[in-house]
């Protein structure tokens, strides 16, 4: 095959499980064999210069309960108004790119927003995405390693452009046409959530909405597909880095197009949202402590403890074994106010009991309540994400959900 040289590749990617990368490594190797210089770049070390600089882009990124990673859109935050300003002045020169999709169910539905972003950076869309579902195979990876030589070649100036915006306020009639998704309420098992499901079944009247153990996910996505069932939403009742959030994205489902809805205190926009709505109806005066269900705070209970902090309001995370020094680190005054013990989740265990008990013994006011999951106002913020899911439906076209 005759090399091109003095062609340079960017690919920016993001792969929390490793498979992403995979995927855009075989392209770069494909490019490197057609004689490009590769550069290749994790997305938190990448800047708009990697997309100024290079004569064609890969992106690479996975699926993140429906959308791309975090970090990718970081970069998007930082860079694209800049180059998007730069392009409507004639100074972004046309380069062909494509991507690298890789999700546990649906493949696709990070593919719309990284598509509009490339548009108004004046990257043309040289070839469909390589997606691959799970861990990437010989032949997913042979086919990223063909798309990366045959894109060292690619001509943005006379090739066809294959990006076609889709109208998303102005839905088709093969997307009515969707099946109304399945929503599952995935919890630990041990919980009494009987009341959320009463609030998501009658906020989601048209829906099929059930409470589902995480152990039991796996048999019931089965029971599904052999229904005929092909869409699901699931929302896990949980935090977004406890282990069983972990787990509900380690549940396979073959045949199944599933999207995932954010956790507890998942969406990066929801932490206000949620620390708003948790004080909602507090009594004045009292200090309201969020408690793990064991361990200490992961790092969605930090953040939302930053914030809190930051807003002076009488409320913080903790881990249940140094809540008394928690407490004391807010001072003495606040010492002396009451005090609200609230789970994650669920009911208080054992070890909150055991506390709130020493902490009455030791004259301090202290009542334990139920988890912010069976706190409406919150649970509220939680629906919303549920509401975002179902919506990635819509919003996804025939061709892609059949994927």
């Amino acid at each position: 095959m005759e090399k091109i040289a003095n062609r340079v590749i960017s690919i920016i990617y993001v792969s929390r499980s490793g498979n992403t990368e995979l995927m855009v490594r075989a392209a770069a190797e494909g490019a490197q064999a057609a004689g490009a210089t590769v550069n290749i770049k994790e997305a938190a070390d990448a800047t708009g210069a990697d997309v100024e600089q290079c004569d064609a882009l890969i992106w690479g990124s996975g699926n993140y309960y429906g959308y791309i990673h975090g970090r990718l859109k970081d970069w998007f935050d930082r860079e694209h108004m800049r180059l998007n300003k730069k392009n409507k002045a004639g100074g972004m020169k046309p380069r062909p790119y494509f991507c690298c999709l890789s999700a546990s169910a649906n493949p696709y539905r990070q593919l719309p927003i990284i598509e509009r972003m490339s548009a108004g950076m004046n990257l043309k869309k040289a070839f469909e995405p390589v997606t691959s579902k799970g861990r990437p195979s010989e032949e997913v990876l042979a086919r990223c390693r063909e798309r990366g030589r045959e894109l060292v070649s690619a001509d943005a100036s006379v090739m066809v452009d294959l990006y076609v915006p889709v109208p998303i306020d102005v839905p088709t009639k093969k997307a009515e046409a969707v099946p109304k998704p399945v929503i599952l309420i995935v919890q630990a098992g041990g919980d009494d959530a009987a009341k959320t499901l009463e609030i998501a079944c009658d906020r989601f009247r048209e829906h099929e909405v059930r409470l589902v153990a995480v152990g039991d996910l796996d048999g019931v996505f089965r029971e599904l597909a052999a229904q005929g069932k092909t869409n699901l939403v699931v929302a896990p009742l949980t935090l977004a880095d406890d282990d069983l959030c972990r787990s509900i994205l380690a549940v396979p489902a073959p045949g199944l197009t599933v999207e995932y809805a954010w956790p507890l205190l998942g969406s990066p926009d929801s932490l206000a949202r949620v620390a708003k709505a948790m004080l909602t109806g507090r009594e004045t005066g009292t200090v309201t402590v969020v408690c793990p269900s064991g361990g200490g705070p992961g790092p969605s209970l930090l953040r939302l403890d930053r914030y809190l902090r930051r807003q002076g309001a009488l409320a913080f995370t903790g881990d249940p074994d140094g809540l008394t020094r928690e407490v004391g680190a807010l001072g003495s005054a606040v010492c002396l106010r009451p005090l609200a013990m609230t789970p994650v989740s669920g009911e208080c265990g054992a070890l909150m009991t055991e506390l709130a008990g020493r902490l009455k013994a030791a004259g301090v006011e202290c009542r334990l309540e139920r988890g912010l999951d069976c706190y409406a106002p919150v649970l509220a913020v939680w629906l919303d994400g549920v509401t975002r899911a179902l919506d990635g439906f819509a919003a996804v076209s025939s061709q892609f959900l059949s994927q």
